[in-house]
């Protein structure tokens, strides 16, 4: 899993300093950042029909109320598309929040 979504790990781990991998099996992956100011997880699960299935999860967090939002993407499409689809909805969200 890590290897197969490299990219996309890059991206999730680039967004901030303690960002890491908690959990890895053969097709679910889970990282984020877990702190003072809350946890921020991905969760990578492998699907049928060639699917992949991204919740992404905030909760405990001193400033945000808890919320998911989750994606399920075609397995083989672009990493960075899936990030920067996943990005304009997380930005929504925020937006609508505050």
């Amino acid at each position: 899993m890590r290897v197969k979504y490299a990219k996309l790990l890059e991206n999730i781990l680039s967004g901030h300093e303690d960002s890491q991998i908690f959990v890895e099996t053969r097709t679910y992956l889970r990282a984020g950042v877990s702190n003072y100011g809350g946890t921020t997880l991905f969760h990578i699960q492998q699907s049928t029909n060639n699917l992949v299935i991204i919740q992404y999860e905030v909760k405990n967090n001193p400033v945000v109320p808890s919320y998911q939002l989750e994606w399920t993407f075609p397995d083989d499409m672009d990493q960075d598309e899936m990030m920067a689809v996943m990005a304009i909805d997380m930005k929504k969200k925020m937006e609508q929040m505050l």
